[in-house]
């Protein structure tokens, strides 16, 4: 596969939500600026697609071998085309009049960025390192742990990111941890990509960097896109249950970038993913 210099790269595995998702997302950046985009799937994941639908993905890159669920991202780096990558979490929407351009130009010179909600000497309170910290310090001999969230990555190929991602794959298939927290039965991603970070003496290029908006951690509000554009490039969808505002808020969108592509495929209406997905059911 021919390499190209940049470009977004979108994860879908297991099931068919993902794809749909991954599909939504890609229209909606590409109604705002013409971009590379890559998707890298399983089977499962594109099983409502039809062939009208792949195409709006520059590449479609079959992942064998690559873990179902959250660990799927920590394969990214070898799955990319693109020497310049960002990542983003499918069950995302871009927001109106934001360009994927501005993020590539701001982030030229740097080989790796995260969003950082704070770190374990000034932790945030409404997110987590998904394990111990005093045990990950003791385990991993690691004086510092940064707090990510990574619906939304970009890194350079180099020498220094691939071995941050090899080494968040061998710290996520053995942890050598008793107190991992798990979310809808797997064991988040950002525990590797935590711990291989302060292994590897990597750094977000600044804490605090939000270009994503997520209702859950906002008090379940909604605000309409062009407010929230003002501030952010993409809109998270992440979480078990989409409440009817968030709803009604991103087929809105949907349907107007429908509309200004021009495309005729259709898409796929915001469902909650615990009607859905049985592993989400309980939560």
């Amino acid at each position: 596969m021919k390499k190209q210099e940049k470009g977004i790269l979108i994860v879908a595995t297991g099931h068919s939500h993902y794809g749909r998702m991954a599909y939504n997302l890609a229209v909606s950046i590409k109604a705002n600026e013409e971009t590379a985009i890559a998707l890298v799937y399983n089977s499962d994941a594109i099983s409502h697609l039809d062939k009208w639908q792949m195409e709006v993905f520059d590449f479609a890159i079959e992942a064998h071998g690559m873990p179902i669920g959250t660990a799927a991202k920590l394969d990214a780096y070898n799955y990319s085309p693109f020497e310049k990558t960002l990542l983003l979490d499918a069950d995302m929407i871009w927001l109106p009049n934001r360009l994927p351009s501005q993020i590539f130009d701001y982030f030229d010179s740097i080989d790796f960025t995260c969003i950082a909600e704070g770190t374990s000497d000034k932790p945030s309170g409404h997110y987590y390192f998904w394990a111990d910290m005093d045990e990950i310090k003791k385990v991993y001999g690691i004086e510092m742990m940064y707090q990510f969230r990574s619906e939304v990555m970009y890194f350079r190929k180099c020498k220094e990111v691939k071995k941050f991602f090899d080494d968040a794959k061998k710290i996520y298939a053995n942890p050598r941890l008793t107190t991992i927290r798990q979310h809808a039965g797997t064991v988040p991603d950002e525990l590797a990509l935590n711990i291989s970070a302060a292994k590897n003496d990597i750094h977000p290029h600044q804490l605090g960097w939000s270009p994503s908006y997520w209702f859950q951690l906002n008090g379940m509000l909604m605000p309409d896109a062009i407010t929230l554009s003002r501030t952010y490039f993409l809109a998270s969808m992440g979480g078990h249950m989409a409440p009817n505002v968030v709803k009604k808020f991103y087929n809105t969108l949907m349907l107007g970038y429908l509309t200004k592509s021009g495309r005729n495929t259709g898409y796929f209406q915001l469902e909650s993913k615990r009607d859905l997905i049985k592993a989400r059911k309980q939560n």
